[in-house]
């Protein structure tokens, strides 16, 4: 049987896409909603911080293995902004609409609009901790161009990654079908658990 992993998350739609990607398939994914745990505080000020503290929790209220993702978008022109505070500053504003027309009014004239979304992905379990970082460069546009995705898709609408005329929204944002800062992240994961032989132990059966 393959060994449960529980994703240190209650967002459904990180959960979902995770579940997507074929090579994690080779764990039974759990979404952190089945135990009751809630959000976990992200007190920290780098991603690789707040998915780690994610990880340790859920691993420590579950006994199970646990993996975490945070992710951030930094925009050149504003230093970095929003950076590892994506949601938080756009509740602040009202919403991610809101937050990036604040965003552009703040770019101005400026000539540079190119970002990177980032994700660090932290794995734990028992006498075991990763953490990796994925990254996709990219452009920030105002306003969102949202395809078929609906409204509720956090920042998405407003990035369009690197070689892409597309939005990640206009993508769908989902499974392995294009490069995305999630997936690179994910990718760099397995390759490491494949590295400590974790994949191949029996304690990963």
């Amino acid at each position: 049987m393959p060994k449960k992993v529980v994703i240190a998350s209650s967002n459904e739609a990180k959960v979902a896409q995770l579940k997507s990607f074929e090579f994690l398939k080779v764990f039974e994914l759990l979404s952190g909603k089945d135990f009751a745990l809630g959000e976990v505080e992200e007190n920290e000020n780098t991603l690789e911080g707040n998915a780690l503290i994610k990880a340790k929790t859920y691993h420590e209220h579950t006994k199970l293995p646990s993996l975490s993702d945070d992710t951030g978008l930094f925009i050149n022109s504003l230093d970095g902004y929003p950076g590892t505070r994506c949601g938080r500053i756009a509740k602040s504003y009202g919403g991610y609409e809101e937050a990036s027309r604040a965003f552009n009014e703040k770019l101005g004239d400026s000539p540079d609009r190119g970002c990177v979304f980032a994700c660090a992905i932290a794995f734990v379990d028992d006498g075991l901790e990763i953490v990796v970082r994925g990254e996709m460069p990219g452009t920030f546009v105002y306003p969102g161009i949202f395809g078929n995705c609906g409204t509720n898709n956090g920042y998405n609408p407003y990035f369009i990654p690197e070689g892409s005329k597309l939005t990640y929204a206009q993508t769908g944002f989902a499974g392995e079908s294009f490069p995305h800062h999630r997936l690179i992240a994910a990718r760099k994961l397995m390759d490491r658990l494949r590295e400590t032989s974790y994949l191949s132990s029996k304690k990963a059966l």
